[in-house]
């Protein structure tokens, strides 16, 4: 009987083990099942949240691309726009100018030797008044831009072309440019003359006045801008600021002058190739309106104007302002020169 007490008591022993192995092991396979179950929830939580970002990517995208488009065709409709104005503006330009001409009995174009065997060609600026500077909306703008009325009252004659090469030569005896046949391996004497500082460029000016009597000189910025605008009020004579095909801007040296189209007073290459200096010294605008502008008596830099063969866009439009020292040579530093329309008139 006591045997089979033990036998009873190792049975019920091993019943419970059992029984608890079995509970544990539902309870672990329970255990599990949560588990998994929370981890299938998760992987579709995360595979709605990659299906979300992915539908917000391809919407930005879609919000980004309609917003290029937008401003593309905005852009595109500017420049129509200013085209069109300048177009219609620059028409006018040319029929003052003939007209201007016809009634003082002068020519739109003057041919006059600024040296023995070397000529130069000027065209007629007629008098007028013009807006200088840019309005605060143009792109590229320079805060030194400021607007403001500017009156032209007295006719001029500016040079159809930058001084070039060969007129240096002419005239000074030598050729300064950097960009020369010597550099090149080709012929430069078309090409506009470079590596000339104000004060180079008026010893040239006082050459001319001695040898030939001509009284050339360098222009105002505002005699510039006003000739350069040729009645136009956009951002180039040709509407838009100009590109690459419309001017030598990029990948230098210069071009022979007279290779782009001229503004509507027939200048060409007012805008590209050189800098031209300005006779002005560099200072700001004046706040209201005046007349015949000539900028400070006195100052630390030359104005300078029309960008050079190697340039930023902001200085492919009129109303862009530079500035150095006035002994200061650099291979983009030119000139173009005016003329006084009493000289211009034949002797009696």
């Amino acid at each position: 009987m006591k045997s089979n007490g033990h036998s009873f008591t190792f049975a019920m022993v091993a019943l419970a083990c059992s029984v608890g192995v079995a509970g544990y092991s539902l309870y672990l396979a329970n255990t599990l099942l949560g588990q998994n179950r929370r981890l299938e929830a998760r992987m579709v939580s995360d595979a709605e949240i990659d299906k979300r970002r992915e539908a917000n990517r391809v919407i930005s995208d879609e919000i980004q691309r309609l917003e290029t488009e937008r401003r593309i065709a905005a852009r595109v409709e500017l420049e129509r726009q200013q085209k069109a104005r300048a177009s219609e503006q620059a028409a006018g330009a040319v029929v003052a100018q003939a007209e201007y001409a016809q009634k003082v009995g002068q020519p739109v174009e003057l041919e006059r030797e600024i040296a023995p065997g070397a000529k130069m060609v000027f065209r007629l600026i007629p008098p007028g008044s013009f807006t200088m500077g840019s309005p605060p909306d143009e792109a590229f703008r320079n805060e030194d831009e400021i607007l403001h009325p500017v009156e032209i009252t007295k006719a001029f004659y500016m040079a159809k072309y930058e001084i070039t090469q060969a007129q240096w030569k002419a005239v000074m005896g030598k050729n300064p440019a950097h960009n020369n046949e010597e550099l090149l391996k080709k012929d430069t004497a078309n090409l506009p003359v470079d590596q000339v500082s104000h004060t180079d460029a008026l010893a040239f000016c006082a050459k001319v006045k001695e040898t030939m009597g001509l009284p050339v000189r360098l222009p105002s910025e505002a005699e510039w801008e006003y000739a350069c605008r040729a009645g136009t009020d956009t951002p180039s004579y040709l509407g838009p600021v100009l590109r690459d095909s419309q001017g030598r801007f990029l990948n230098g040296p210069h071009d022979p002058v007279g290779t782009y189209p001229a503004n509507p007073f027939g200048l060409y290459d007012m805008m590209g190739n050189v800098w031209e200096w300005c006779d002005d010294w560099y200072g700001p605008y004046a706040q209201s309106a005046v007349k015949d502008p000539s900028g400070p008596k006195d100052g630390v830099h030359r104005s300078l104007r029309g960008g050079p063969w190697h340039d930023i866009w902001a200085s492919r439009r009129f109303a862009f302002r530079f500035k150095l020292p006035e002994h200061l040579r650099w291979n983009r530093h030119g000139a173009r020169l005016v003329l006084p329309v009493e000289a211009a008139k034949p002797k009696p």
